[in-house]
């Protein structure tokens, strides 16, 4: 073997000692902390699915909200409009009455 493999070998052979070791000394502390962190990890996977979901419902919320609250504005539009265009009309209907009395007014006067 050249240096640089043996220098491999040797790491990786220390290096399963020192598993070997904290194996004996923590083994069954390091398998629940394995078994606690596969279920953290599982939870934590379940919650930002439940996150993606109701990220999902509050957008279709909000756009149901947005579409109804345009329709009422659009509806509150058109019923200012309508609004807007009977007072000019009764407006000008007063005008023209106006304008008949003063006439009539003045008929009167000439008779």
């Amino acid at each position: 073997m050249t240096d640089s493999t043996s220098h491999t070998g040797a790491a990786s052979g220390g290096l399963n000692d020192v598993l070997r070791i904290r194996d004996i000394i923590f083994g069954e502390q390091m398998a629940q902390y394995e078994t606690r962190f596969g279920e953290h990890t599982a939870r934590l996977q379940d919650l930002q699915t439940q996150i993606q979901s109701l990220e999902a419902h509050v957008q279709q919320q909000h756009d149901a909200a947005m579409g109804s609250t345009q329709q009422q504005l659009e509806a509150l539009k058109s019923m200012l409009l309508a609004r807007i265009d009977a007072l000019a009309h009764e407006k000008t209907a007063r005008a023209d009455l106006g304008a008949m009395l003063i006439d009539l007014g003045e008929r009167l006067r000439q008779d």
